[in-house]
Formats: C-alpha cells, structure tokens, sequence
C-alpha cells in the first residue's frame, strides 16, 4: 500500500462505483500499460561493461565485468532512472510520472514479492480454523507467555492466533504441527470406526 501506485490499485474499483469517469479511467490504464512494458523492457535489455561502466563510475557504484541486465544496474542504491537512460537505447522516453513509477517498481519489486508472499500466508492461516476446545495449556511445546494468552483469547483461527501479543513465530509453528497430529488423530479414528476393528484387536473368525 503506497501512495505512489494509490491509482493503479483503486481506480478501477472507483471506475466500477461510478466515481471515476471512463476517460481517467482509460488514462489511468494506460499509465499502468506504460509502466509494465518499460519495467519488462529494463529486465531483458542487456548492455555492455564499456557501456555501463562510466556511467556507474560516476554514480559511485561498482563496475560490472559482463553484460547485465538494465533492471538489475536500476536496483542499485546509488543509480536513478535518469542514469540509465543513455543506455536504453531507445528515443522514446517515458513521461516523469512513469519513470517514478518504473523506478519504484523495479527497485523494491524484492520487497513487493515478499510482501505478497505474506498476504498469500497470511490468508492460509485466516482460513485455518481451530476447533473449540483445545487445552493450550497441555501442549508443552508452547511458551509459556502463548499458553496463557491462546487459553485466554482462544483464537478462532492459525491467522488470529498469529496477531496475539506474546505469540511468536516458533510459537506458531508449534500451534500449527499440534493441530496437523491431532488432525491425523481424528482422521485415523474415523477410518477405525469406519473400516473396522482398531489395531491390535483381530477380527472375529466364525466357521462359515
């Protein structure tokens, strides 16, 4: 969530309630166009170390030994949009909104990937209930501090559990193998009760 890119994610939502009139609608569209065919373009043009080496030199970076990928000298700290644009190789040059755009898009796109990662995880553990009853304070491998806070909020769900103060990562991990068993405890008992007799027990042999 960012201000920068407020337009990109909203816009269309806007455009859907009839808050946004179809022509910055379509503008705001082709802005995200523009800004993906560029951040594509930066990650597959290459360029030579007699062509990017004085441009890092005088952005205080190091040289490179083998051709590399724009995109990748973009993500440098120390190297702007404005830099490598004697490199591109193209005469067309975006406006100065979508090169704020590029930039930001490129530089953090690392950041943005985990970030999403964490909301898919994060919407897994929303959507993995816990089922009422569970004695936090028999399962051992728990802290002490998560015991008491689990027995005393009884989350609903792994995602509740995850935002209680007290609760850590290792705590979490610990919440989640607990219910994997007792899920595979429950599981084997119906297929007993359903399939036949427990182990240990023989079935009953009558003469036929």
């Amino acid at each position: 969530l960012r201000q920068d890119n407020a337009d990109l994610r909203l816009m269309k939502y806007g455009n859907k309630l009839g808050l946004i009139p179809e022509k910055t609608y379509k503008r705001s569209e082709q802005k995200r166009e523009t800004t993906q065919s560029e951040v594509d373009f930066l990650r597959q043009k290459r360029v030579r170390p007699s062509e990017a080496n004085p441009i890092l030199a005088h952005c205080g970076t190091p040289s490179i030994s083998e051709p590399e990928r724009l995109a990748q000298i973009l993500k440098r700290p120390q190297v702007r949009y404005e830099d490598i644009l004697p490199l591109r190789g193209k005469s067309d040059c975006p406006e100065q909104q979508i090169r704020q755009q590029v930039e930001m898009e490129i530089k953090y796109e690392g950041y943005i990937e985990r970030q999403r990662q964490q909301v898919e995880q994060f919407k897994r553990l929303e959507k993995r209930i816990i089922a009422e009853g569970i004695d936090y304070s028999s399962i051992e491998t728990l802290s002490t501090e998560a015991r008491e806070k689990l027995q005393q909020i009884k989350p609903r769900s792994v995602g509740q559990a995850s935002r209680i103060t007290g609760v850590r990562p290792s705590d979490l991990s610990a919440l989640i193998i607990y219910l994997e068993k007792r899920k595979r405890q429950d599981v084997s008992g119906e297929t007993t009760a359903a399939g036949g007799p427990a182990a240990g027990h023989s079935p009953d042999k009558r003469a036929t």
